[in-house]
């Protein structure tokens, strides 16, 4: 069998990419499955070694196209509103293209699975294109994993999202729809996407952890307050300076350390910039301005004994969380954000704490309540670790994703 990841994210080590594409390609290869993974051409080198990487796309998973110059005779209501559409048309358009490069890539006879592990709607058009771009080859079928929520702001956007149903209706009418599968990573997700496609969705395991370095005591000396990821607003970073402020008024006499991986990709988002100079300028905040390799990334994320995940629920209310994934494989304390995908975790097997979100009084006040309860959430958290692990695995996802598409497929998983 062959698996060849298409990943258009796929450019360093952050999100869901390199730690996704890693756990899938090393547990595939010791079930002698040839893996290739095809990368933007702008894959960082060390990402592109490790993983042994094809730089392939040209336009990435963020790319923006140029606006239309005859949009700027139009009010800016009328641009906000079709500029995006032009840019999900060409970024559907520029997929297909480029995946006609994946044909001398599909062996002839043998089983194949093309795998999309982070998609949108800014590409599903392109990947049912993919199908008919392979419809010579029957052995052929198209994998595309669902991570992100149709229902950006929640609150105030139409549900259902109008572009969603055009481009599942282009997948509903697809000829080819038989060799296309769809999969999410919860089942929040699959929920909200059966508005849109009578194709079934299958649950997957979130395949990507951190292995534990180190065991740390449940009651340790100092404890380590962290957040991970990118500084984002809709990850809510811009509210930490304040939150923290009230945590070390609700804790005057605790040792406590703070550890902020604060590499900002989007610096037109003034607010989180502003967040990242007043984290700095604390003393007892540790900042990591650039973003994490491999190994520092496991060192940062094992120091940590309590992980904050302040995200709005623009998103979040359903969309999945890599970081907050691998916080429960380890058994972290966790402090997410109520109504979202984590929070329904947390309620479940506890180990962890809910906030307010948006509210940052409510944030340091949570993770206060995370400091002073810290030994029982952590039992809490290490039982439900066994849980979460049980599912979200690679082995299982593998077992769960060939059996989806090719059912009397005999594997060793």
């Amino acid at each position: 069998m062959k698996l060849i990841i298409a990943d258009n994210t796929l450019e360093n080590y952050q999100g869901h990419s390199f730690a996704y594409c890693e756990s899938i390609k090393q547990d595939a290869e010791k079930q002698g499955i040839n893996v290739t993974i095809l990368a933007t051409k702008n894959v960082n080198p060390e990402v592109k070694n490790i993983l042994k990487a094809v730089s392939f796309f040209k336009y990435s998973f963020f790319h923006c196209f140029p606006k239309p110059w005859l949009l700027d005779f139009f009010p800016d209501r009328i641009i906000n509103h079709y500029y995006p559409l032009w840019n999900y048309y060409l970024r559907n358009k520029m997929l297909a293209t480029e995946m006609k490069g994946v044909l001398s890539l599909c062996p002839a006879k043998e089983r194949c699975i093309i795998l999309f592990p982070n998609f949108t709607y800014n590409d599903l058009k392109g990947i049912v294109d993919t199908a008919e771009i392979t419809k010579n080859n029957k052995n052929i079928h198209i994998a595309a994993v669902q991570h992100f929520t149709s229902r950006i702001n929640l609150h105030t956007s139409k549900f259902p999202n109008r572009y969603y149903e055009r481009v599942f209706n282009y997948l509903n009418k697809s000829p080819h729809q038989n060799r296309i599968h769809l999969f999410s990573d919860s089942t929040q997700l699959t929920e909200e996407y059966k508005k849109y496609t009578h194709k079934n969705l299958t649950v997957l395991p979130i395949p990507h952890t951190s292995n534990p370095m180190h065991n740390k005591s449940n009651e340790p000396e100092k404890l380590i307050v962290g957040y991970m990821g990118d500084a984002r607003t809709n990850k809510g970073f811009h509210l930490l300076p304040e939150a923290l402020d009230v945590v070390k008024q609700n804790n005057p006499n605790n040792k406590l350390e703070f550890h902020i991986q604060a590499n900002i990709r989007n610096q037109n988002e003034w607010e989180a910039t502003q967040a990242g100079t007043l984290l700095r300028n604390r003393k007892d905040t540790f900042c990591y301005s650039k973003a994490l390799n491999e190994i520092e990334y496991k060192n940062l994320m094992n120091l940590i004994d309590v992980i904050v995940l302040p995200y709005t629920l623009d998103y979040y209310h359903s969309q999945t969380s890599g970081v907050f994934s691998e916080a429960r494989a380890l058994g972290k304390v966790t402090v997410a954000t109520r109504g979202s995908w984590m929070a329904e975790e947390i309620s479940k097997n506890g180990g962890g704490v809910l906030c307010s979100p948006e509210d940052p009084k409510n944030i340091g006040d949570s993770i206060s309540i995370a400091i002073d309860n810290y030994s029982s959430l952590k039992n809490e958290a290490v039982e439900a670790q066994k849980n979460w692990n049980a599912f979200h695995n690679v082995g299982n996802y593998f077992k769960i994703l060939i059996e989806s598409i090719f059912p009397k497929f005999k594997s060793t998983f």
